[in-house]
């Protein structure tokens, strides 16, 4: 195994056999992986000096950010996804604590790497999908069950909460695990209220990113004149926001 995943470049990255992988990396380490598949974009405030105020991102709160991590750029990787997942499970088996019947991966980001995270430790997976924007409880979880959720990324929580809201209103007796396992925790928090229960957030990586509300009032790159764009609308967005600020 490499004692430093830093050295590999991106084709390295995805030629990785997972049963390689055989410790837990860094939090520099996994930056280093969406750093080098092209998954994470940050506001070059140096470029301003030259006239190149460019776009920066908006959320899905609305707010807006200096900086975008697109997990699925990197979660497309069967490879990486599951590197990623032994992470989670190797982070989660460290804490002792007693798994849960079921693990859910948080659609649509996340679906396939909770997938991965429960085969990796012989969890049941329960199955939830999203339509028309809205989440929906597919599995029949059963009375008294205990439910851990898995997530790519967090910001605000906002997913965990709805679907935590989903579950119990299907299944008002589930237990839910209080905590949720995220490989990057961007927004800062440490813990979600979720129908009355604090959530700990357990992260491979936090790493706060900047976020305003819309707005010259409010936000300094709007200020500045950068228009906000979602980075993720298609990938045509997503290539101008990460060159428009380039030489």
């Amino acid at each position: 195994m490499y004692h430093d995943i830093r050295t590999l470049n991106a084709n390295q990255l995805l030629a990785l056999d997972p049963r390689e992988v055989t410790r837990i990396f860094t939090p520099q380490e996994i930056l280093h992986i969406f750093y080098a598949l092209d998954g994470f974009w940050s506001y070059d405030y140096e470029a301003v000096g030259l006239a190149r105020v460019g776009f920066h991102a908006k959320l899905n709160s609305g707010n807006c950010s200096d900086g975008f991590f697109f997990a699925e750029i990197v979660l497309r990787h069967p490879n990486l996804r599951m590197i990623l997942a032994k992470q989670m499970a190797w982070r989660f088996l460290e804490r002792g604590i007693p798994k849960p019947d079921y693990v859910i991966g948080i659609p649509n980001g996340a679906k396939k790497l909770g997938e991965d995270f429960g085969n990796l430790l012989d969890i049941p997976l329960a199955e939830m999908v999203k339509e028309d924007g809205k989440l929906r409880l597919v599995t029949k979880l059963g009375e008294y069950k205990r439910l851990l959720f898995v997530e790519d990324l967090c910001t605000r929580g906002t997913r965990f909460i709805e679907a935590g809201g989903v579950v119990l209103d299907a299944e008002p007796t589930t237990i839910i695990i209080p905590e949720e396992e995220v490989i990057l925790n961007r927004g800062g928090l440490k813990c979600i209220e979720a129908r009355g229960v604090s959530c700990h957030i357990n992260a491979a990586v936090v790493h706060r990113i900047n976020d305003w509300a819309p707005g010259p009032d409010t936000c300094p790159l709007c200020k500045l004149g950068s228009t906000p764009m979602k980075p993720k609308e298609s990938d045509e967005s997503w290539r101008i926001i990460t060159t428009a600020q380039a030489a």
